[in-house]
């Protein structure tokens, strides 16, 4: 199985999870690996200002949307990356190996 091919299963996989775990919320997840998160968050109306200008790339991202509060859950493989990306929210980060 190719790398490209995980990512869509990981997609579902995490958009269940997220409806499960955020009732009520609009939820959103992308297949992102080949966009910047900071550009993700922007096409998507979530402002994060931590995240702006960091030059990291999510696989998998899911949004949860409710009012103007927005909680963040990533899927990456590399474990430097998830490490930065719970820092900007410190809501989630899944570590795949």
């Amino acid at each position: 199985m190719l790398e490209e091919e995980l990512y869509e299963p990981m997609r579902r996989w995490l958009e269940q999870y997220m409806k499960d775990n955020y009732r009520g919320y609009e939820i959103i997840t992308i297949d992102c690996h080949s966009s910047r998160l900071d550009r993700v968050l922007a096409k998507y109306d979530v402002i994060n200002e931590q995240s702006n200008g960091v030059d990291i790339q999510i696989d998998v991202l899911g949004i949860a949307k409710k009012d103007t509060k927005a909680k963040l859950h990533a899927i990456i493989r590399i474990v430097i990356s998830a490490i930065i990306m719970y820092w900007i929210r410190r809501e989630c980060a899944f570590f795949i190996s």
